[in-house]
């Protein structure tokens, strides 16, 4: 694990530019007494002792590389004293390369030096007589070009945190099995070899079928420890398949994509991880449980249309397996009775527009609320509004179930209008002015992907005649990236209006990092799976910190999810988080209510 006094900043840059101001500032003081083209030996003594505690590695050369002073952190990482590196030229105590084709870096290649504008590089760093390492190299020009000061920033332990987040972007925490996002990019590469190549795969979905019972008997940590086991089993089973993928999808669900196989042999696989799924017996205490999982297989072909769709064929016949009394293997066909039957929920197409209709979605507002402890005492003035559905006996309906199911039917931008006319219907009602309340709306993808969809916002945004600012549209990560372009031409448009956005699941998806610097977004959510273990996980809390401080040097309000207690409000405290969101604040309240609060 990372612990925290161990966590290396992401934010070395911004901490250098801030060194570099005082240092300059300095160093041209010094200059301007100079009155001939090299230091003096006093000089140089009352340079050494102002650079003996800065942190950053620094190193005093002339024009021809002839070096005339490093600090200690400097002779950490070229691997040289001072006094065996004073007098030596600076190419002949280590080498630079370009770090993606390790070819000779450009920065420092000619000598003798001209006058030039600051310089500054990414380079590999490779010592005469030691491994290399990646730095970050900055070149400035000093005394009309007489003397340079070359400043290097390790980033060894930075990269390898990088590649530490990147690994649990992609991967589920508890198994290191594939996520979501990442498994669907394998699938989509298997179902492009089958529509170009001919290629045959078998993809299976299974859950286990006592986990309810057993997380609900021996409790979290058990049912944890059980997944894990069932993930090895798992993997275990499938050791001799030449080619293959698992996912976990979350709770006991996981699939497997057996590539490039016959379905008979593919099919002979997954019944092989039934029957070993089957032998193992799980242990807490002194009580055993028994193991069993429900599967459904379909085959992965040319006539495939794409993942959504096998991911939905592959869980009917799952739910058809388990129907059946569970430990089955179900193969999905389109003219199976029972399949037909399961894929009756079909019928959610129906119910969605018949809940428009009938009126049978309410809003709800969470409270997003500042977590300093003044501004904590204070009355909320944040939220994300929440839809919810309410059966004909006015039994709400998870979101789990007809969100996919409105995904699945392309009703994602139908709801998402309906959600923005309705809150800006309440909205009107708010005469507080100072300070401004805020609501953010979720927008999906398929919103974002549709024409006319900005044209209905700023349509409906001055058909209302509110102050854009109480509007913030949340846009999660994967959807951002799947069009970046879209998405930012998007966000540009209404926040010239007024209107701010906040960028939700941040963590989860394939390239965090890299694409929150694309994104001009003024909010940064941090997924809960993130923040809910954070008081016992250091892993967590090293990444929390590390997505803070990302924010916070880019000049974004960071918001935690999932802060369900007040052990978890703490330790968000100590790191530094703007806003906390989840139950350890406020339940939802519906809409109205958190309206009523802002009226003068």
């Amino acid at each position: 694990m990372i612990a925290n006094n161990t966590l290396p900043s992401l934010l070395n840059i911004s901490i250098i530019t801030f060194v570099l101001f005082v240092l300059t500032g300095v160093l041209v003081w010094l200059f301007l007494k100079v009155k001939k083209n090299k230091f003096d030996n006093n000089q140089l003594e009352c340079m050494a002792d102002m650079l003996l505690s800065v942190h950053d590695a620094i190193i005093l050369m002339d024009r021809f590389g002839t070096i005339q002073y490093v600090n200690l952190s400097a002779e950490k990482i070229i691997k040289y004293k001072l006094r065996s590196a004073k007098g030596k030229k600076i190419y002949d105590l280590f080498s630079l390369s370009n770090p993606k084709t390790r070819k000779k870096a450009k920065i420092l290649s000619n000598f003798p030096l001209k006058c030039l504008d600051e310089q500054k590089a990414e380079c590999f760093l490779t010592p005469i007589t030691q491994a290399g390492i990646f730095v970050d190299l900055r070149l400035i020009s000093l005394q009309q070009g007489e003397q340079y000061l070359v400043i290097l920033d390790d980033l060894t332990e930075a990269q390898a945190l990088q590649a530490r987040l990147k690994y649990l972007e992609t991967n589920d925490q508890l198994t290191r099995f594939l996520n979501r996002s990442s498994f669907t990019i394998e699938l989509n590469m298997a179902l492009n070899e089958a529509r170009f190549k001919e290629a045959t795969h078998v993809y299976c979905h299974l859950s286990l079928d006592q986990f309810q019972l057993i997380n609900d008997a021996v409790g979290h940590n058990a049912s944890d420890m059980l997944i894990r086991n069932i993930a090895q089993v798992i993997k275990d089973a499938l050791r001799n398949v030449k080619q293959y993928d698992i996912v976990r999808f979350g709770g006991d669900e996981f699939g497997i994509l057996i590539r490039n196989c016959v379905p008979s042999e593919g099919l002979q696989w997954v019944d092989y991880v039934r029957e070993c799924i089957s032998a193992y017996n799980f242990s807490w205490g002194s009580v055993n449980y028994e193991t069993t999982a429900s599967m459904g297989v379909v085959l992965v072909s040319r006539v495939s249309v794409n993942s959504s769709r096998v991911f939905s064929a592959a869980d009917a016949a799952r739910r058809v397996a388990k129907n059946k009394g569970g430990n089955k293997v179900q193969v999905f066909r389109k003219d199976d009775e029972d399949i037909q039957k399961q894929r009756a929920h079909a019928k959610w197409a129906g119910r969605l527009k018949a809940a428009f209709k009938e009126n049978q979605f309410k809003l709800f507002a969470q409270p997003i609320h500042l977590l300093e402890e003044k501004a904590f005492q204070n009355k909320y003035n944040h939220y994300e509004v929440l839809i919810r559905l309410y059966d004909e006996s006015d039994q709400q309906i998870s979101p789990d179930e007809f969100i996919p199911a409105a995904e699945y039917y392309g009703m994602m931008p139908q709801i998402d209008k309906w959600v923005i006319k309705t809150v800006l219907m309440h909205l009107k009602q708010i005469t507080q002015k100072i300070p401004l309340p805020v609501f953010s709306i979720n927008l999906s993808g398929q919103s974002l992907d549709e024409e006319g969809f900005l044209k209905f916002v700023l349509d409906e945004i001055n058909k209302a005649e509110i102050r854009p600012q109480m509007l913030c549209f949340e846009i999660t990560e994967t959807v951002a990236i799947t069009n970046v372009s879209l998405a930012m031409g998007f966000i540009k448009t209404l926040k010239d209006l007024g209107c701010s956005f906040s960028l939700d699941d941040f963590g989860t998806g394939m390239s965090s990092f890299e694409y929150l610097k694309t994104l001009p977004v003024d909010y940064l959510k941090i997924d809960g799976s993130f923040v809910k273990d954070i008081v016992t996980d250091e892993v967590q809390q090293a990444m929390v910190q590390s997505m803070n401080q990302v924010g916070h040097m880019m000049g974004l309000q960071i918001i935690a999810e999932y802060v369900e207690n007040d052990q978890i409000i703490q330790e968000l405290r100590k790191i530094g988080i703007d806003y906390g969101q989840g139950y350890g604040i406020s339940r939802p309240i519906p809409l109205p209510d958190a309206i009523r609060m802002h009226y003068l």
